[in-house]
C-alpha cells in the first residue's frame, strides 16, 4: 500500500493505532524508570512538513486537529510546524515543556 493514496478513514485509523502505541511506549518508558503511567501520559502531536504544497498531504491540518481532539478531548497539544522553515519549532518544544 506503500506510495498509494489512503482514503481518510484508513489515515484516521492509522492516526488512532499510532497513537496508542506511542502512548504505550511512553508508559513503558516511564514504568522502566519507576515513574507514573497510564492514561494521563503526556503527549504533544507535532504536524511537521507543513512547508509542502497541500497537494502532496494526505490529509488536512484540520481533519488531524479534529481527530486529535476527538482522541484526546482537546487541541491544545497540537503543532503544526515546519523544521525546514523554522515555523513553530519553538511552539512545539515550548508545548513539549508544558505537557512534562
Amino acid at each position: 500500500m506503500h506510495g498509494l493514496p489512503l482514503k481518510i478513514s484508513d489515515l484516521l485509523w492509522s492516526l488512532r493505532l499510532r497513537n496508542v502505541q506511542i502512548r504505550q511506549q511512553i508508559s513503558d518508558c516511564k514504568a522502566s524508570r519507576g515513574a507514573a503511567g497510564g492514561s494521563d501520559t503526556p503527549c504533544v502531536f507535532v504536524l511537521n512538513k507543513a512547508d509542502l504544497p497541500e497537494h502532496r498531504w494526505q490529509t488536512t491540518e484540520k481533519e488531524v486537529g479534529e481527530q486529535i481532539e476527538h482522541l484526546t478531548g482537546s487541541q491544545d497539544s497540537f503543532v503544526v510546524c515546519s523544521a525546514a522553515n523554522n515555523l513553530n519549532i519553538d511552539k512545539a518544544s515550548l508545548q513539549l515543556f508544558i505537557e512534562a
